[in-house]
């Protein structure tokens, strides 16, 4: 593979499909790093202990901590990284809890984000590039577009569509390729 490709939680854009990256170099892509939230789907059976561990590990007060256990489904924290969200899932599981960790976004060090919305990927640079929509299909040929142009599968493009189709190629040059560099530049 080449420098330079996008890596998505060990899947590679590359030529207009999704495909896994796993065993593959790892310094051949650039990295996100991602934003979750914690969420807690059962207390379980000590609840004094959960309510002990929010309230020294984050802080919260009793009050606080009570609140958020009495709610269905509550966030315990939101937009953490996700090696905190591990550690504090891992610590509330020793204790009985059920917890889950939702993705939010993945973002790099120049502020450029992507953020899965419902099955799409948006890709949001902190430059003026604009916002990028792909379908997030594993090992096929997906799409690609803006709020103006469109590439790749025409399946994926709405009825009545009044984008502007493009080749595969011109999107990567137009869009792609000036994301990927953004976020390259910004870190060299």
């Amino acid at each position: 593979m080449r420098k330079g490709l996008l890596e998505i939680n060990n899947y590679n854009f590359f030529n207009n499909s999704f495909i896994n990256t796993q065993n593959l170099n790892s310094d051949s892509f650039d990295r996100f790093e991602s934003k979750s939230n914690l969420i807690l789907k059962r207390v379980g059976p000590d609840r004094i202990s959960v309510i002990r561990l929010l309230m020294t590990r984050l802080n919260y007060s009793f009050h606080e901590s009570q609140s958020i256990l009495d709610k269905d489904l509550p966030v315990i924290q939101e937009d953490i990284m996700h090696h905190e969200a591990e550690s504090l899932k891992y610590e509330l599981e020793k204790i009985g809890a059920i917890c889950y960790i939702e993705m939010i976004y993945f973002f790099s060090e120049d502020g450029s984000t992507i953020k899965n919305n419902n099955g799409i990927l948006e890709l949001v640079s902190s430059s003026e590039i604009p916002k990028i929509y792909i379908p997030f299909i594993v090992n096929r040929p997906t799409a690609m577009s803006t709020d103006l142009e469109f590439a790749g599968n025409e399946y994926f493009l709405p009825e009545n569509s009044t984008l502007t189709i493009i080749s595969v190629d011109e999107f990567h040059q137009k869009y792609l390729k000036p994301f990927v560099n953004h976020i390259k530049d910004y870190v060299s």
